[in-house]
Parts: C-alpha cells; structure tokens; sequence
C-alpha cells in the first residue's frame, strides 16, 4: 500500500494516493509500533500527498510526526530528519511562516550538505526554499546568493537548458527584479522564458508565467509597448487553454491594467482591474483571501489615481475578509493596516492613521526580527504623522 501511495502520488491521483497512505498507516502503526522508521516515511509521504491537494495544516501536521519519528529512531543529524525538515519547511512556508520555516530550511539544509556535499539536486532544492525564505523576510541580497548558488548546482548537474534551471532562473529574476536590478532580472526572466519554451513549447501554461513575471520587469523599465505584448501573450495562453476558472486569467489582466494605468489611460485600466475582481471573486467566492489581496492591490492603484474614498472602501474589505479568515493578529493583516494607515494619513486623519500604523506594528513585532524592513518603515511612518 505505501509504495501503491507513491506510485499514485507520482501519477497525479492524490485522493487514491492519500486513501493509500492513510490505510497503510494505519496497518504499519499497528503492526510495527508508533516509533517505527516505514511509519515515518509513509508520514513523510503522506505529508507530501496532504500538500499537493492545498491542506497545509494536514501535510505539516503529518510532517511533524515523521519528524518526531526520525529524530527518535536515527538522532537529531540523520539525513532522513534531514529530509523531513526540508519539506516541513516548505509547506512553513506556503503556511506564511517564515521564520518558521527558515529554521527549519537552515537545518534541513546543514544535515544535507554534511551527507550529500555541495552539489547535490537535493541541495538545489534547499537552497531554492531559503532563497524564497529570505526574499519573504526582506533579506534579497541574501535570497539572490542562495537562488544563485541553488542555478549553479542544477547548471553543473542538469546542464544549462534543464527545465529546473529555468525554474531558478524565474525565481532570481523576481530577486534581481525587487532589488531593482532590471536589467539583470529581464535576462534571467527571458533565458528561463527560452528554456521553457524549448522543453513545453509556446502554448504550456508554464510559458504564460514566463510572459506575465516578463511583463512585470518591462512595465517597471518603463518600456510599456514590450510590457503590453508579454501580457497580451499571457494572456492568449491562458485564455486559450479552454479553462474558464483558470485564476491566472485574473492575475495577467490585473497586470495588463498595471500598464494601461501607466500609459495615463485609466478608465481602461480601472475596467480591467474590475474585471479581475470579479473573477476572483466568481472563483473563489466573496470572502476567500485570493479576493482580499485583489481589494488591496485594487485599492493601491486606486489610492495612485487619486480617488481616495474608493480605495479605502477596498481596503476595508480586504482588512475585513482577511481578519475573519486569518485572525486579527496575522501578518496580512498587519500589511493591510499599513496600507490603510498611509491613505487615512494622506486624507488629513492623523489619529486613525497612528491607530493603524501601531496595530500593524504590533502584530508584525511577534513575528519579524526588530531591525526587519517592514517595522522600520512602518516606525518611519508613524514618524511623519
């Protein structure tokens, strides 16, 4: 049954994988004990099968326990607990627990160079969830030297045209592109738009990521007629794939009224922001936290244009959804209050603005390092009221 789960997994049959798993589980803890190291790794691939399906409370809570089974049955530097860190810090950070997960990436990552060495496919892959790891926590400079040194490993293993050296490729050119490096993030953006397009031809949906993180770096260049065709390009894709609840429909024409706003042409660009809305919301459903984020990114280009009052009706929706989802006390909630307090300072409502700018304060306090990015900004802003 375990190596029918794998096996399952590895066809994309995640139900009849995880019914796989969860009944060999149940013979294995039975016959062999809680403590056995055949439940950890049917655990461990449970924890994989619960994070292919989206249930990230299931997979680390599965990934938990193979830990507890590995650490006990081999020590704390097995190269097998090793193995479990690593994806327990992945899902850490699909979950938006980064410093979580970057414990948890930093061990897994120690264990495995000390038993598999430097240049190791297993290695590359560490490093590629630190570098997301430490993008998240504001340190780019440091996510573009573990994004590059993970390209290096897959460059000197896979060759220069693996599919997996375009996927380091995209990542370091959302690094180089927040650094503001623009040049050098576009290079890296089109030679993994090259090696993808070489491996899954024009039309894979892979290519219509390509196109739209492409276009994001064009737009920022200010060269708004190439940012226009990369979206429009995407957007072709992704259109054409005959998927009308593809969510990434959304996202490039969201990106598409980015340029459209840039070009001076709002009344276009508000309509395409619109329509995005409204997709997400037919998707997903009023209250999903895809909608929110949309209300805030909405409610900033808004804020751009100067129509204020409608922008803080946006991020009030967002702030409202994102509170009965996550809690009071999340970081995206935190985000949304720091965004909100800059509009309220903006309109002259001083108090309400502070207001907001300390709960936000407050609540990224407990999760981020104190000389983090976003807290100095955040005391910088509460500095000018």
């Amino acid at each position: 049954l375990a190596n029918l789960s794998e096996a399952l997994r590895g066809l994309g049959d995640y139900p009849a994988a995880r019914a796989a798993a969860e009944r060999a589980l149940q013979l294995f803890k039975g016959s062999l004990g809680l403590t056995h190291p055949v439940v950890g790794t049917v655990l461990n691939n449970l924890g994989h099968i619960l994070q292919l399906q989206g249930d990230l409370a299931g997979s680390k809570d599965a990934f938990d326990r193979a830990l507890v089974v590995m650490r006990k049955r081999y020590g704390p530097n097995h190269l097998n607990v090793g193995l479990v860190l690593g994806n327990l810090g992945a899902v850490l950070l699909g979950q938006g627990m980064v410093m979580a997960a970057r414990v948890s990436l930093d061990q897994a990552l120690r264990i495995a160079e000390n038993h598999l060495g430097t240049y190791h496919p297993t290695v590359a892959v560490m490093l590629n969830n630190k570098g997301e790891v430490l993008r998240l926590s504001g340190d780019l400079p440091g996510a573009k030297a573990a994004y590059e040194r993970s390209l290096e490993i897959d460059e000197k293993l896979l060759g220069p045209d693996h599919p997996n050296v375009g996927v380091r490729l995209g990542n370091l050119g959302r690094a180089l592109q927040a650094m503001n490096q623009l040049d050098a993030a576009r290079a890296a953006l089109e030679r993994a738009l090259r090696i993808d397009e070489a491996h899954y031809g024009e039309q894979h949906p892979r290519m219509a990521t390509r196109y739209n993180n492409l276009g994001l770096v064009l737009r920022q260049q200010g060269k708004y007629p190439e940012a226009r065709t990369a979206f429009e390009r995407a957007l072709a894709i992704v259109s054409a794939a005959d998927d009308s609840k593809n969510p990434e429909v959304a996202n490039v024409t969201f990106n598409l009224g980015l340029v459209q706003q840039s070009e001076g042409n709002h009344e276009a660009a508000r309509s395409a922001y619109e329509q995005s809305l409204a997709l997400d919301r037919s998707l997903f459903g009023p209250e999903n936290p895809r909608v929110a984020q949309r209300l805030k990114s909405y409610a900033q280009r808004l804020q751009e244009m100067g129509d204020f009052s409608a922008a803080r009706a946006n991020y009030e929706q967002s702030l409202q959804i994102e509170i009965s989802v996550f809690g009071a006390n999340h970081t995206r909630v935190a985000e949304t209050l720091n965004h909100l307090g800059g509009l309220l300072a903006l309109q002259g409502e001083k108090e309400t603005a502070r207001s907001a700018y300390e709960r936000a304060l407050a609540i990224l306090s407990t999760s981020l390092p104190p000389r983090h990015p976003k807290l100095a900004a955040i005391r910088l802003n509460l500095e000018k009221l």
